[in-house]
């Protein structure tokens, strides 16, 4: 066989190997078939109407022409209860204000953005603070209600999928993401259309229901901020600790619910490599291993065909 195809083959399997390796040390599928992907036909389970929950978006004044104008009516069309809800407004915040931590505040200074769960942004401070000021909205209420984003744009198929799930939320259910961000969530322990969020398996905060327990609970430790409010959430409640939150009943659809952007995220999230490198050490034994085999197998190849051209040259 051509050498040169016999080195090209070489370094495709160890590549394929290494992938399938990887893949398996962080314990996130490749597949999109992790998530329903079928008509949702489950029995209802949630005992609240569509008709009759809250949903309140969180949308900032300055530019809800942009966005809550748009995506708005489109879930008042399944959740007639559904209202604008200003958010707070970075604009409005000052980085030395005592609800931000001063690890955030580091975070902040020196635009550090490597990983899903760290803050960078005054931007994501005032979602946090927005976030957080629903909860207590919920507990004012004494009544589940349904928290939702402004940027994402439903199609009339996301819209009747949003409802299939929504009535499908177990009754026992105390928090419920139906839409989030599949591309940065994996799921584990699922039953039917529902699996346990654990944490750090679970980000996005497009849509969800939220229970007064469960705003009780998150609002013990809301402050100082230290984290992404999505990433705060996923370690509350879905942790397993010990005197902790783990008797909350705590839910993440595995229906993947598509939608699009009504406009840019202000929130300066940025797209870096090191976000999505795993954290385990086995992760880097694994890339340098096959690294050293690429040389060791480029060396092996270069020795046998030196002798040949040895050969010739000496004649």
């Amino acid at each position: 066989m051509n050498t040169g195809l016999l080195t090209f083959f070489a370094i495709l399997v160890i590549i394929v190997l290494g992938g399938v390796c990887i893949a398996l040390v962080t314990n996130k599928k490749i597949s999109e078939d992790t998530f329903v992907s079928q008509p949702i036909t489950n029995p209802i389970t949630n005992p609240i109407s569509n008709n009759d929950v809250q949903l309140y978006m969180i949308s900032l004044d300055r530019i809800r022409d942009k966005r809550a104008a748009k995506s708005l009516p489109l879930l008042k069309n399944i959740f007639p209860k559904s209202t604008r809800f200003s958010a707070v407004d970075a604009q409005n915040i000052d980085i030395s204000d005592p609800r931000i931590h001063p690890f955030a505040v580091a975070q902040i200074s020196n635009n550090t953005d490597y990983d899903h769960a760290h803050i960078n942004s005054m931007s994501q401070v005032a979602c946090y603070l927005s976030h957080v000021e629903l909860w207590k909205k919920c507990i004012e209420l004494n009544e589940p209600i349904l928290i939702a984003e402004d940027d994402p744009l439903y199609s009339d198929e996301s819209l009747q999928d949003i409802l299939h799930v929504y009535q499908r939320i177990p009754a026992d259910a105390d928090f419920a993401s139906i839409v989030y961000l599949p591309a940065l969530s994996y799921h584990s322990e699922c039953e039917d259309l529902w699996c346990k969020i654990k944490p750090r398996s679970w980000y996005g905060m497009q849509l969800y229901y939220i229970t007064p327990k469960t705003a009780r609970i998150l609002l013990e430790n809301a402050l100082p901020i230290i984290t992404q409010v999505d990433s705060y959430i996923n370690h509350n409640i879905g942790n397993t600790l010990p005197n902790t939150s783990s008797a909350l009943k705590s839910y993440v659809s595995q229906k993947k619910i598509p939608f699009t952007r009504s406009s840019g995220s202000v929130l300066n999230h940025s797209s870096n490599i090191k976000k999505f490198l795993p954290e385990s050490n086995i992760f880097w034994y694994i890339f340098f291993g096959i690294i050293v085999a690429i040389i060791i197998i480029l060396v092996i190849l270069f020795t046998r065909k030196c002798p040949d051209k040895c050969d010739k040259r000496k004649k």
